[in-house]
């Protein structure tokens, strides 16, 4: 099927997009598609700031006649999540997203995450305010930086930064939702700094890799049952001491990003060469039962076991067991609602030993103050156990849902209208910026919406053609109906 998406409807929408595929854009690198946004406002003569933080702020008056409504602001993020295929050599750093139209219905990408979280937000905003012939209020969008990692850019933000007292953030997943809150996050970093020695000569060397799974977005599929490969590594090397096989970590490398749960990882071991063989057939076992644990949730999963040349140097055993007690930062779910769903959670996104360093990324979620303690005693705990330490930590506040936002309710009438079916009001275990510019700005009216977004932060990820048109059609309609200024009654919308 033909691959170029820039004739896909809304052409405005999809030719933006097309753009931002060919710029490297990975949290962190967000300086090339500044730059764009930058040019692109300058192309259809909108207002645009770059913030000292790097986030770009654009604006646009009001069409004729309207020009005294209250603006409305989009929201949506610069940066995305940079997972690939294992054993592919694209560079997130230097080269465009090969985009691929499929044959029922969807967009993705050709071994990598597509960008669609949020780059289809950045082009439905954009797509919006250059048509001439959309009739709308006074307009704004806030483009942020490193939402992926540290929600960086919507911290540094300043209450005059947000401009004005409405507004829709762009970077839901699935159409026909209004999300009016989110959980709240603890990211750090941790290391652990080992003793390293050469390996003896007479150690052998086993790798153990774990191809394939599934990986996924770390909050809203922390409750699928994949695979956390970084955990699992861990794990299959523990299993090695209840046989009494002292082993020395050599190589450890799983995951990217520390809100995506790793579908791979590699791990080489050391050890006396007398206990190999016996080690060799333990993996082959426990590998086994791994794969058959996981046959549903990462039908594709590989995991091999096989003899490799010695690494010039490997930790001490007593470094490896304290390196095996930090699976315990993978949490899962700790905490669900009343109805089962996730409250609480840590994910465990990447574990390397790199630079004679141990180092861990991880992401933790939660929607009360009471699981923000849990985490962090749950987390401190780990760490301490293993004698490692916390290098950096940031957090963001959940986002406390407003059941009776007027916005909420006037996007439940022109969805109704428009799909001839009521939306669906919910509040997700994800992070949302909305929390942070709430914070900023109390009074401010906000939801989150979006088109769908399969498989985000995964090599799967993949974006629906026709829930892009339905989400901009749905953005006009809102549109429309808040320049009217019509207030809708607040039993029109449905319950979370």
């Amino acid at each position: 099927m033909e691959n170029d998406i820039s004739n896909l409807e809304p052409r405005s929408v999809w030719r933006l997009f097309s753009r931002f595929c060919q710029i490297p854009r990975t949290s962190g690198n967000e300086s090339g598609i500044g730059d764009l946004l930058l040019k692109i406002a300058q192309e259809y003569g909108l207002d645009a700031v770059r913030t000292p933080a790097g986030n770009v702020i654009l604006s646009c008056a009001g069409s004729p006649g309207l020009q005294s409504r209250p603006r409305v602001f989009f929201q949506a993020h610069m940066d995305m999540v940079g997972v690939k295929e294992s054993g592919s050599d694209f560079d997130f750093s230097r080269d465009a997203i090969k985009t691929v139209v499929t044959g029922d219905g969807f967009v993705t990408a050709d071994g990598t995450t597509l960008g669609a979280d949020d780059g289809i937000g950045m082009a439905l905003a954009l797509a919006v305010m250059t048509d001439p012939e959309i009739r709308h209020p006074p307009l704004s969008a806030v483009f942020t930086v490193s939402e992926e990692t540290d929600m960086r850019g919507a911290r540094e933000l300043l209450p005059e930064d947000i401009p004005g007292r409405t507004a829709i953030n762009i970077d839901s997943e699935d159409i026909g939702e209004i999300c009016i809150g989110c959980a709240g996050g603890i990211s750090m970093n941790i290391e652990y700094i080992p003793e390293i020695s050469e390996v003896p000569p007479d150690y052998g060397t086993i790798a153990i890799a774990i191809k394939n799974g599934k990986g996924g977005h770390s909050g809203m599929e922390v409750d699928n049952g994949s695979v956390n490969a970084a955990t699992a590594l861990l794990t299959l090397i523990c299993s090695l001491a209840n046989e009494d096989i002292k082993v020395c970590l050599s190589a450890l490398d799983s995951g990217t990003v520390r809100n995506a749960i790793p579908g791979y990882g590699m791990a080489e071991i050391a050890l006396p060469e007398a206990l190999i063989e016996k080690a060799l057939d333990s993996l082959e076992d426990m590998s086994g039962r791994l794969s058959e644990k996981y046959r549903d949730t990462d039908p594709d999963i590989s995991v091999t076991v096989d003899r490799v040349p010695n690494k010039n140097i490997m930790l001490t055993a007593r470094d490896t067991s304290s390196i095996i007690k930090l699976r315990g930062l993978n949490t899962g779910v700790l905490e669900r609602t009343p109805d089962g769903q996730p409250l609480t959670s840590c994910n465990l996104g990447r574990l390397v030993i790199d630079g004679g360093r141990v180092q861990a990324c991880i992401l933790g979620r939660h929607a009360t103050e009471t699981g923000k303690e849990l985490l962090l005693s749950r987390i401190r705990k780990t760490v301490s156990e293993a004698s490692a330490r916390i290098t950096a930590e940031e957090c963001y506040p959940e986002w406390e849902p407003d059941s009776g936002s007027p916005l909420a309710r006037i996007m439940t009438a022109t969805y109704r209208d428009l799909a001839g079916k009521e939306p669906r009001i919910t509040v997700i275990h994800a992070g949302l910026e909305c929390g942070l510019l709430k914070n900023l700005r109390p009074e401010l009216d906000i939801v989150s919406v979006g088109p769908d977004v399969f498989g985000a932060h995964t090599p799967e990820e993949r974006v629906g053609i026709a829930s892009v048109k339905t989400c901009y059609d749905w953005i006009l309609k809102t549109l429309e109906k808040l320049s009217e200024g019509k207030e809708i009654p607040a039993e029109d919308t449905p319950a979370a």
